[in-house]
């Protein structure tokens, strides 16, 4: 994926040590593993039956099957050491996970979710892993050639690609609008699986000329399924400045100018003539893809293809792994290794012999069977080296499963950035469950819930430790139930889709919070919202002109011990010298919650003091009761009028 601009942190504390104690294991496991293979090994005459056998299958590999091995080992090894870069830790889930979230279909919604919900309790375990897995990737087929743990190798790194083209790439962004061939679609690890598949076909198919032709048609037709997303008017470019802004974003990404100016300078060209490049582009992608399609003058459509991929690399991708949380150097890395090895296959001859060492060897020193009865899969240090890689994986998969029960919860909701803001009307509900505020603003298409413990004042400024744990179920007013899942969006912060049927909404929260006694809360949801802002003026008018009002107070600071309770008897001037609303002045989102019999239920919020009010009326504007919620307290009270 392209890297994502700003200035990325450091690494999460701890995130370098545990990378080295798992990499110190995975070491002690490798020199395990050949220690015990150069121990069963048998060597005879100056060459083991693997050295002859290397020589001579070496001899005899395709130059393209041995050239795409090497690109796609080396890929996912470059791959597992940007995972390592400092910034992927703390902001992997913020700057790559999530907003792949934006418009997806909900069962992708949710799968995403899930993932950042794994990434930010155990933020160190996820990246080490993913950092383990991809290198030991990488080292499994690079080494391991046609060995069972090669093959093994290939198998997994099929699966971990489309694993990633799920929840890192997002179906490659193909279901929401905007995806371009240009920028990445259809995802860069489908390349990834596309070159795995190829290296798993027998060798004869390969010698065959069977494997070029297939790489050729695959890449014609990427190149016009690219056309296609570029010209359908649903992804957006057509008559818009979509292409430039996409060009403007990857030239913000932190790198040297050199590299930058031209991005820059195409970001304006497709802004001064969006129509225009449109069509030049549609027209190149799919002229490529049918001369690729049509097998006619091969090596020019090829050689043509190629300078297509490496331009667009530079100036539509900006070589994907810039800005220091970019996790792979997107899609025209793996489709240019694809080409060149579809160019070497084509034009493969099989040798005659074998070199002149495997022939003096096999003939004078050391006798053996002829080359074509022994197996690859015989190869012992061929077989450690690849095994060595599967142990890579194994060692960074183990934590991430022991951990996965938990993430399986509800997430910790820290280093996660703040949403954008809800647009009103707004339904904004609060109360206490124990000593955790739970202030709650349901709004079109979501529900945000904030947390607030005793230690954890946002408006402090500090960085509190405090870990936040929630989960919810939405009764919605057709009696459907429905689990929430939420998405991490700040300190006590969580965020969530909502999907709101006419009518009432009973919510039940469950909070808790380290050291704190947290418990369960219960809201009803009007929908859609009814907004009365003038409402609250005619309340003040009111009040004020009432002598005598009798009071029932109750006060809580944890709402699992007896409230504190009080009562007597004030004028409407002094309880309005008590509200935040008594001057006057409305806030800006009051909204009605319902009517009874001769009453109005009202809630709004002053969100700068974390104070949320909820109170019924009267028909002549007077408060029946009242629920104020603020920082660590929660004030009942009832209204008598004489």
């Amino acid at each position: 994926m392209p890297g994502m601009g700003g200035t990325p942190p450091l690494a999460l504390p701890g995130f370098y040590f545990s990378l080295a104690i798992e990499a110190m294991v995975w070491l002690v496991l490798a020199m395990a593993i050949f220690a015990a293979v150069w121990a069963l090994s048998s060597r005879a005459n100056g060459f083991s039956q693997s050295e002859v056998l290397t020589i001579g299958a070496e001899s005899t590999e395709v130059k393209g099957r041995g050239f795409l091995r090497i690109a796609l080992g080396g890929i996912w090894i470059l791959d597992g050491l940007l995972q390592a870069q400092p910034a992927m830790a703390g902001n992997f889930a913020t700057q790559v996970i999530a907003p792949l979230n934006k418009f997806q279909p909900s069962l992708l919604q949710d799968l995403i979710r899930w993932e950042v919900y794994l990434w930010q309790d155990h933020a160190v375990v996820a990246d080490v892993a993913t950092v383990l897995i991809q290198i030991g990737l990488g080292v499994s087929i690079l080494a391991g050639k046609d060995t069972i743990a090669g093959r093994i190798g290939l198998w997994l790194s099929i699966g971990w690609a489309l694993a990633v083209w799920v929840g890192g790439e997002a179906l490659g962004g193909l279901l929401v609008r905007g995806a371009s061939e240009l920028f990445g679609a259809p995802g860069a690890v489908l390349a990834y699986a596309a070159a795995a598949g190829l290296l798993l076909l027998p060798v004869a198919t390969w010698k065959s000329g069977k494997v070029s032709k297939i790489i050729r048609n695959g890449l014609g037709g990427t190149l016009i399924f690219g056309a296609a997303l570029q010209g359908i008017p649903f992804e957006g470019f057509w008559g818009t400045h979509r292409l430039s802004s996409m060009f403007s974003i990857m030239a913000t990404t932190p790198q040297p100018s050199y590299l930058s100016a031209p991005i820059t300078s195409f970001a304006g060209w497709t802004s001064a003539s969006p129509m225009a490049w449109e069509i030049v582009i549609i027209a190149v992608l799919a002229a490529l893809g049918i001369a690729l399609l049509s097998g006619r003058a091969i090596r020019a459509w090829s050689c043509a293809t190629g300078l297509w991929l490496v331009a667009t690399w530079w100036l539509a991708q900006d070589f994907g792994f810039l800005g220091g949380v970019g996790t792979d150097p997107n899609l025209n890395v793996p489709l240019f290794a694809l080409l060149i090895a579809g160019e070497l296959t084509r034009s493969y001859k099989s040798p005659s012999k074998l070199t002149r060492l495997a022939r003096h060897r096999l003939k004078v020193k050391n006798p053996l069977p002829s080359l074509s009865s022994l197996k690859p899969t015989r190869l012992p240090l061929r077989q450690a080296a690849a095994i060595s890689g599967l142990a890579a994986m194994t060692v960074g998969v183990l934590p991430a499963l022991l951990v996965m029960p938990s993430a399986l919860g509800q997430p910790a909701a820290l280093h996660i950035s703040p949403p954008p803001l809800a647009t009103n009307p707004i339904v904004p509900l609060a109360t206490m469950a124990g000593e955790i505020n739970v202030f709650v603003q349901a709004s079109r298409g979501r529900l945000e819930v904030s947390l607030q413990a005793p230690s954890s004042d946002p408006s402090s400024g500090s960085s509190p430790a405090t870990k936040f744990q929630l989960s919810g179920k939405l009764t919605t007013a057709a009696k459907q139930i429905v689990s929430v899942r939420w998405l991490g969006c700040g300190q006590g912060c969580f965020v969530a889709n909502a999907d709101w049927a006419q009518g009432v909404s009973q919510l039940v929260l469950k909070a808790r919070a380290a050291n704190w006694s947290g418990g369960t809360s219960t809201f009803d949801i009007p929908w859609p919202p009814r907004p009365n802002n003038a409402i609250l003026g005619e309340v003040v008018a009111a009040m004020r002109s009432v002598r005598s009002i009798a009071v029932q107070e109750a006060v809580s600071s944890d709402t699992s011990r007896p409230p504190w309770t009080s009562s007597g008897s004030i004028t409407g001037a002094e309880l309005l010298s008590n509200e935040p609303f008594g001057s006057g002045k409305s806030p800006d989102n009051v909204v009605v919650l319902g009517h009874g019999h001769a009453t109005t239920k009202l809630a709004f919020d002053y969100p700068a003091e974390d104070t949320y009010v909820e109170m019924t009326i009267g028909s002549n504007y007077r408060i029946i009761s009242e629920s104020l919620t603020g920082p660590q307290h929660l004030i009942l009270a009832n209204f008598r009028y004489s």
